[in-house]
């Protein structure tokens, strides 16, 4: 089990970063193979459109809906493709530094717990030296053995400085990992293009990469009225699941996607069933009251579940997944 401890510069909590590389790369892998079919899909449906022979109102009808269909078709395959590069990105990121940090764990917490040994040991020795005699020299010269014993011949330095050293290549692996965290959930949250602003795509960024629930309470408190309804109308998802946001306004959020979830039926079972089933259950159980959505990185595979501090509604953050 992971010890209680947090980095010396930086005050991160030393915890282990969970991650699924294979997981993340196989959603990847299926969405691009559907940004594929999609990219075939839109020749057969462009050659309907500007080639189909014939006549009459049915054939005016089958092209005028091949060149809408085909018109909706390819901004949804480009923001998909999108999704793809941010996902596979994030892979590399994290197979490098969330590893290297994982694995620096173990060093890291027996080191800590060697020297603390080593220096209570070094402590008690002094205490006992301190208390004798001053004719009392053998007892003395015992006690200077049990010092020199405890301080491992004056290397209690070598040994924090070992430990510095651990703490430092650990905490440069955990921000890498943790930038490339942040800068994933923003470049998915602004993935359909749709955020133009250049306020707006910041004002994502640093909320995304927020590490404390007061630090996104004091984000969204500094935006504008109007920035805070762009924001809760384009990207609900993302407010719907920030701690620190207020409550009232992720509970309408979390609506907000439930409904327009909602009015995009059918999808097929057993998605469908669970949707009607969440909706009957929203009155009676939560009064009224949307719990919370999963947010955008689950529902694309993530599952780096860094317990991250107030990024991830679900657990605080570490996620941070």
């Amino acid at each position: 089990m992971t010890m209680s401890l947090t980095s010396p510069e930086r005050g991160y909590p030393l915890e282990r970063i969970d991650y699924d590389s294979g997981a993340i790369e196989g959603v990847a892998a299926a969405l691009a193979t559907l940004v594929d079919h999609a990219a075939d899909a839109c020749v057969v449906l462009d050659s309907i459109h500007h080639g189909l022979e014939g006549r009459g109102r049915a054939i005016d009808t089958a092209t005028d809906a091949a060149g809408r269909l085909s018109q909706r078709v390819q901004p949804t395959a480009a923001t998909i493709g999108r999704i793809v590069d941010v996902l596979r990105g994030y892979v590399d990121a994290v197979s490098s530094h969330a590893r290297i940090a994982n694995d620096l764990i173990d060093e890291i917490e027996s080191a800590h717990a060697t020297l603390q040994v080593a220096e209570d040991a070094a402590a008690d020795a002094r205490a006992q030296q301190d208390a004798l005699g001053a004719d009392t020299w053998a007892a003395v010269a015992g006690a200077a053995s049990a010092i020199d014993d405890a301080d491992g011949d004056g290397d209690l330095d070598a040994r924090r400085g070992a430990l510095g050293e651990l703490w430092s290549r650990w905490e440069s692996a955990y921000r890498c990992w943790d930038d490339a965290y942040g800068a994933a959930l923003t470049a998915l949250v602004t993935a359909s293009g749709t955020t133009d602003d250049p306020g707006i795509r910041m004002a994502i960024s640093s909320l995304a990469h927020a590490d404390a629930p007061a630090e996104v309470a004091a984000i969204w408190a500094s935006l504008s009225p109007q920035e805070q309804q762009e924001l809760f109308e384009r990207h609900p998802g993302f407010i719907g699941n920030l701690e620190g946001v207020p409550y009232p306004v992720r509970f309408d959020a979390n609506r907000a996607v439930y409904e327009r979830t909602v009015n995009g039926m059918p999808y097929g079972e057993p998605l469908d069933g669970q949707l009607r089933q969440l909706g009957s259950e929203l009155g009676a159980e939560f009064g009224g009251e949307l719990p919370d959505v999963p947010p955008l990185r689950a529902a694309a595979g993530d599952r780096c579940r860094h317990v991250r501090r107030g990024r991830d509604p679900r657990s605080g953050r570490a996620h941070r997944g």
